[in-house]
């Protein structure tokens, strides 16, 4: 009798042993980011004013109330362009992402690539990844080729027909509708005058010209 009671009393204590560790097991849980934007999309240039609120980000441990977390932007091009403001209390943080640079398309035209880092007490890290597209605004100059150009004319054949100078040449970094060029001439001397104007959206452009 004395040894089967000692081997129930071994048995219940194994038991209770491993129920333990299941519990123990479940408090270690990784925190984790809630379900946020995989991309957000502002206008570039002062159309998005420094300062501006871009997105929020939040992250919980429902696990272990007395986890600390962190969120922070990491890599030199997210600390580049945002700030991160936290705030939150017990075991659920929110990050409010804040633009620090003025956007330009032209200089980001594939986007950024926002990185964040999740961090807690126990030295989880979790990594999060938010794309930010810069949307467009027409705030780019034609440039030409050349600072100057020159039309040589011998006036053994000037006639009364038009005389096309094909040879200027501009481009405009904005896009869609924006991109389009116009060409026209001022009159420099009175014998010289412009006929017409052309609209471009590809590079180039005929300048076409009377003698009067």
């Amino acid at each position: 009798m004395v040894r089967d009671d000692r081997k129930s009393i071994l048995v219940a204590y194994m038991i209770a042993i491993e129920i333990t560790g299941l519990l123990f097991s479940g408090c270690v849980a990784t925190p984790q980011f809630d379900s946020q934007p995989s991309f957000v999309q502002f206008y570039e240039n002062t159309s998005t004013p420094i300062g501006t609120l871009l997105f929020n980000l939040t992250a919980t441990d429902s696990t272990n109330p007395s986890n600390r977390m962190n969120i922070f932007a990491t890599g030199e091009e997210s600390s580049m362009y945002v700030n991160v403001t936290q705030r939150g209390i017990a075991n659920r943080v929110i990050a409010d992402v804040f633009l620090k640079k003025l956007l330009d398309r032209e200089s980001n035209e594939g986007g950024i690539d926002l990185k964040f880092s999740l961090t807690d007490t126990s030295g989880n890290v979790i990594l999060k990844l938010v794309k930010l597209y810069i949307l467009d605004v027409c705030d780019e100059p034609p440039q030409y080729d050349r600072p100057s150009y020159t039309l040589e004319i011998n006036e053994e054949n000037i006639t009364s027909e038009n005389i096309v100078f094909s040879e200027i040449h501009a481009t405009d970094r904005d896009n869609g509708n924006d991109a389009v060029v116009t060409y026209s001439m001022e009159e420099l001397t009175s014998s010289f005058t412009s006929l017409k104007h052309m609209n471009k959206k590809e590079i180039g452009g005929d300048i076409s010209l009377a003698y009067l």
